[in-house]
């Protein structure tokens, strides 16, 4: 069996980009495709070598704010390209990889969210700006679109039961899921049960990820945060941050694992169908403080008042400084148990994420839906 491998871009180390890395070596054996890579940038892992680009987009397309731009006319390109000769295509995908039509296999799209930018635009697009203004125009159009291009995937992955509950929501399409997973053994090797005392929060640096929501908090309760990340809005919200507030990039992964560890609590505030940053700072003991919605409801235990034992987080539900600060001063009441958050993020370990992949591959090609738990 001919098996394609197809990922939207390889600009950024983000979760998407290590995901389609982890998928690589499920499949050793099969082609791997992007529009545009970076190596500087972006991820590097054991089939790089084997990466095959458009010659064209890659020499345009260097980094993720330019994507952005570039990405309705990669729809195009993936749409047209002649993917023929292929019996299986597996796309991971939240914007232009999953447009493939020109293929006569079968197709199962790893599918992270529906495209933010075309469903949830005002969430992706937080400020007005030219490309939300170009985007709003031909919104119409750009859902009829995606809606058209859903009918050519034969199945669904979300990368989160929430994932899969939108997918299925937005396209009514045969949908399951399997949670994307974190190097759980690394992580862990960090752990630590003695804390220090600052505050940790991992992201890119994009508007849309509300990390202003914590250095508005910050700045008011005074507390010490780490920020470890780059993206379009660092010059403003670095600029805008007290002194109690650093700013770290190109953070090595030992560094990282320390500072996880070591921290008295990461802040998550955005609105995600999975987020893994949760989950590795709970692999390496830490609890966390996270904006209630999207996929941290299946993958955190919320402290509910009774649960400090088990709980792994601290939920706040309104992307505000008020109810972050109102959640950390409970959050710093609570006497966590570092042993039972580290197992928490042991479901979420590279070995389970490949077993449950190869074990939904295996299935839809033998068509057998007992195992297709779909949503």
């Amino acid at each position: 069996m001919r098996v394609l491998l197809i990922h939207d871009q390889m600009l950024t180390k983000g979760g998407s980009e290590r995901v389609f890395t982890y998928l690589t070596d499920i499949f050793p054996e099969a082609e791997i495709f992007t529009s545009t890579y970076n190596p500087n940038t972006s991820i590097r892992f054991n089939r790089s070598k084997d990466l095959k680009v458009s010659n064209f987009f890659n020499a345009i397309i260097r980094n993720s704010t330019t994507f952005k731009f570039f990405f309705p006319i990669l729809t195009y390109y993936f749409q047209f390209k002649n993917f023929k000769g292929y019996d299986l295509i597996i796309s991971s995908s939240a914007t232009c990889a999953k447009y493939v039509r020109n293929f006569n296999g079968k197709h199962i799209c790893y599918c992270y969210v529906p495209t933010r930018a075309i469903w949830e635009i005002d969430n992706y697009f937080p400020r007005e700006s030219l490309v939300k203004s170009f985007f709003k125009i031909l919104l119409p159009y750009f859902k009829k679109r995606d809606l058209e291009t859903s009918k050519y995937i034969d199945l669904y992955i979300g990368d989160s039961r929430e994932s899969s509950r939108r997918i299925k929501k937005t396209y009514n399409s045969r949908t399951t899921y399997a949670y994307s997973p974190i190097e759980f053994s690394n992580y862990s090797s960090f752990f630590s049960s003695t804390k220090k005392d600052y505050y940790l929060l991992v992201s890119r640096l994009d508007y849309w990820k509300r990390v202003d929501v914590a250095v508005d908090a910050f700045n008011k309760n005074g507390r010490k945060l780490i920020i470890v990340g780059s993206g379009e809005a660092h010059k403003e919200l670095s600029l805008k941050a007290k002194e109690n507030i650093e700013f770290l990039n190109n953070v090595s992964d030992q560094e990282l694992g320390k500072l996880y560890s070591s921290a008295k609590g990461v802040i998550f505030t955005c609105d995600l169908e999975h987020g893994l940053i949760p989950i590795e700072a709970n692999a390496c003991g830490t609890a966390v403080l996270c904006y209630g919605f999207g996929g941290v409801k299946d993958t955190m235990v919320n402290f509910n008042g009774k649960n400090s034992d088990k709980a792994t987080a601290v939920f706040f539900y309104e992307q505000n400084f008020n109810s972050l600060n109102n959640a950390l001063a409970i959050f710093e009441k609570i006497h966590f148990n570092s042993y039972n958050i580290r197992d928490n993020a042991r479901k979420f370990s590279r070995n389970i994420f490949k077993d449950n992949i190869k074990s939904i591959v295996s299935s839809f090609l033998k068509n057998d839906e007992k195992v297709l738990n779909e949503n």
